[in-house]
């Protein structure tokens, strides 16, 4: 009941954002145990869908800008929820608007009642009536005391329920346009600034909901309001213009009197942040301080702060007094309008004393509810605002079209008191703990096949002339007609110099981006027609720096398998934890996997980490596997675990492999060299060192120059045949056992000075020619 007035009036004030927010997709209803639930939400209309399409080349700077203009100016039509959000709000909570209305109408009557109960008592006292009278009037109004305080509470409670029930149904919806944004909206917003705008914008919210369920406010307000006019109109009508027209007019000025002094309060409070923000910078950097002996240049600028937050102070004390001057010069302009017109009809005989006197609540009832609903009012406002400020942030008409989540079902689903358990919370509750008998999980690993089940999957992956730019930077394209293929169960790795597009190239097969041009096949299928449910089934990432959940161990190594048709046992967890080898070390927590880890595994080693995240590919059992440099960054221990790991992963896959380290893709089926957006090379690491056409950016890379690395027989022959000459060994080289190394230098012809030319580390195995090389580039 509260809600509606307040959502009414932001759907009147802006009807044209209330058409274009919510729009229906045509999808079917989700239904979930036969209950209808909200359809998913369409973010802009088909005019600004055609426009949001990817196109089929890298856009160049002038339409780029057309289309980010586009965006703009669509998204300054979004506005709140489209009334369906109301009409499901009714739907699930009319019982308590029903009775919330119920209660409050009851309370502003009883409100409005009580300067007649009042006035009834003492004309019982100015008549020569019997004790009776007198005894009777007292208890109605007793009675009406006692009952309204009653109504109140009631209504407080069930508004509060509707209030948080709509709050609800906003965040979910919010948090649903969230997840559904692609990948590029989290890097342009960034998720921290989107999470902390959630939170401002639905505390503000919140509290104009909060604030407007007072009885003074909101729906209590309106009503007593119209019942008290009510009142006075069948009762005086002579005064009724009197307070029709004296008093709005004083609670207009109040309330303008108190946005000043609400704003002067946010500058205080801005004023302050900064004061405490400069203290604190000060302090943490004391010993910059003391070794620059700048103290006093560090005391004048907090005193600069503490200066300009006082003056502040004294503007909110100011403004204070003139709140709370101006709140009673408008009582007593009322009481006194009252007294002159009320006392003047009571010497003309035309008004009862009595009733005059019964006027004076009245006033006080008016001047209260019309202020109340001007600062209802400005709540509105304020929260509009913030709610316009959250659309035109996750309303951007970039909505994954592929993406199909609706958050929004539990809310409906879970509207009684019963709160969650913290393993409801985190999901633990879909694990299925195991007992002592039960027998071990089964080796079966599950079938890969397309969607309908009718084709195995072989795990094929070819990107033919891929072309993509990021929208931040439309006219520098990252891949530039790039044709690569991965075989299926192959270990293929990605490398080349930094910028070349390898990230790029696992996020487009991770589904995070979609090419501008050309297509991403899996088995001859483009991967844009696929479901996105199975295919997400069928990709597993583990990243250089693997994101855990604040959640126990179990959980995060079932994350991504529970809640999605896939049953998970305690049996089957551990099996996937020793085969990451992570069984060990779990088993050494006081709570084994039931233990915490804390916020992105903050308990948790960077080996133990990445052992866990491992498990969970293992757990996930994907046909498709992602690696992004999984082993940097650990000790010789950990990495050595780590690769165990990685090597029971691997087996029946098809692996992409992200290098940022040479020395952990030279045992690859297939290595691609990456420069430019496109690939140059692509072969063993063998192949592509002894080739003696190409580029030769494989060499470069490893260290070896342009010259193909020729086996270590007819190395030695043309050492024999060549003129001496002088070697010298690098600084930043150190030689394995059983290495040949070879180095030469040159002589610089502009500045004469020596310069190294070449530097390998050769084993010789039969004709083959292996080179080890632990460096990074």
């Amino acid at each position: 009941m509260l809600v509606l007035p307040l959502a009414a009036l932001s759907l009147v004030s802006q009807p044209a954002l209330c058409r274009t927010h919510y729009l229906s997709r045509g999808d079917p209803a989700a239904f979930i145990s036969g209950l209808p639930t909200l359809s998913r939400p369409r973010w802009r209309p088909s005019a600004a869908r055609r426009i949001a399409q990817p196109s089929r080349s890298v856009l160049p700077l002038s339409a780029a800008a057309a289309v980010q203009s586009a965006a703009l100016k669509e998204q300054n039509r979004v506005g709140i929820p489209r009334p369906g959000v109301l009409k499901e709000l009714i739907y699930w909570n009319g019982r308590r608007i029903v009775l919330g209305f119920l209660f409050a109408f009851v309370g502003s009557v009883v409100t409005c009642s009580l300067p007649l109960a009042f006035t009834n008592v003492l004309n019982v006292l100015l008549t020569p009536a019997p004790l009776q009278e007198f005894t009777k009037a007292c208890a109605i109004l007793g009675s009406l005391y006692v009952l309204e305080p009653i109504c109140t509470l009631l209504y407080v409670r069930q508004a509060t329920r509707v209030v948080q029930a709509y709050l609800n149904v906003l965040k979910a919806t919010a948090f649903q346009s969230v997840v559904s944004r692609n990948i590029e909206f989290f890097d342009r917003e960034g998720p921290s600034n989107v999470a902390n705008l959630l939170t401002t914008s639905f505390g503000r919210v919140r509290d104009c909901l909060l604030a407007n369920i007072d009885r003074q406010r909101g729906v209590r307000a309106l009503l007593d309001c119209v019942i008290a006019l009510s009142i006075l109109i069948s009762t005086a009508p002579q005064l009724a213009w009197l307070f029709g027209l004296v008093i709005p007019i004083m609670a207009f000025t109040v309330n303008r009197v108190s946005a000043t002094y609400q704003r002067t309060i946010r500058e205080e409070s801005t004023a302050l942040t900064a004061e405490a923000s400069a203290g604190g910078e000060i302090l943490r950097n004391i010993r910059e301080v003391r070794s620059f002996g700048t103290e006093q240049k560090e005391n004048d600028r907090y005193g600069r702060f503490v200066a300009r937050s006082g003056a502040f102070a004294r503007r909110v004390g100011m403004a204070r007094g003139r709140v709370e001057a101006v709140t009673r010069a408008a009582i007593y302009s009322t009481l006194l309008s009252l007294a002159i017109v009320g006392g003047t009809m009571v010497r003309r005989g035309t008004l009862v004393p009595t009733t005059l006197v019964s006027f004076i609540g009245f006033s006080f009832t008016l001047n209260f509810a019309f202020q109340g609903l001007l600062n209802s009012l400005e709540d509105v406002r304020g929260a509009r605002a913030a709610l316009q400020t959250l659309w035109d942030t996750i309303g951007l008409p970039e909505k994954d079209d592929v993406l199909d989540v609706n958050v929004t079902d539990s809310v409906f689903h879970h509207q009684g008191d019963t709160p969650l358990t913290k393993a409801q919370q985190r999901g633990q509750d879909l694990i299925r703990p195991s007992n002592t008998t039960m027998a071990a999980p089964s080796a079966r690993r599950r079938t890969h096949t397309f969607p309908g089940g009718t084709e195995e999957l072989q795990g094929r992956i070819r990107f033919d002339n891929v072309g993509f730019a990021y929208s931040s930077r439309p006219d520098s394209p990252v891949l530039r007609n790039l044709s690569l293929s991965l075989p299926p169960g192959k270990v293929t790795a990605i490398v080349g110099p930094s910028g070349g597009g390898k990230s790029t190239i696992a996020s487009l097969l991770s589904r995070f981006y979609r090419p501008q041009s050309g297509s991403v096949l899996l088995d001859g299928v483009d991967i844009s027609t696929l479901p996105r449910d199975w295919y997400v089934e069928e990709v597993a990432i583990v990243g250089q720096t693997p994101a855990l959940f604040s959640g126990t161990v179990a959980e995060n190594i079932a994350y991504g398998v529970v809640g999605r048709g896939r049953e998970v046992t305690q049996a089957d967890i551990e099996k996937a934890a020793k085969q990451a080898n992570c069984h060990d070390f779990i088993m050494r927590f006081p709570n084994k996997y039931e233990t915490l880890v804390g916020e992105m595994g903050s308990t948790l080693s960077g080996g133990q980490r990445q052992r866990i995240a491992i498990a969970r590919a293992l757990l996930k059992d994907s046909k498709i596997l992602i690696l992004d440099e999984a082993t940097s960054a650990l000790d010789a221990t950990s990495e050595r675990l780590v690769q165990e790991a990685l090597d029971r992963l691997v087996k029946g896959r098809t692996v992409m492999v992200i290098a940022h380290r040479l020395s952990t893709v030279q045992n690859a089926d297939q290595i691609c060299v990456v420069k430019d957006g496109q690939v140059v090379e692509c072969g063993t690491h063998e192949s592509l060192l002894a080739a003696p056409y190409g580029p030769g950016v494989y060499r470069k890379l490893m260290g070896f120059g342009e010259k193909p690395v020729v086996p270590l027989a007819a190395a030695e022959k043309e050492e024999k045949e060549a003129p001496p000459s002088s070697f010298f060994l690098d600084e930043g080289e150190e030689e394995s056992s059983g290495a040949v190394q070879k180095e030469g230098t040159a002589a610089d012809e502009v500045d004469h000075e020596a310069r190294l030319l070449e530097v390998a580390e050769q084993f010789h195995e039969a004709t083959k020619t292996e080179t080890v090389c632990k460096g990074e580039y």
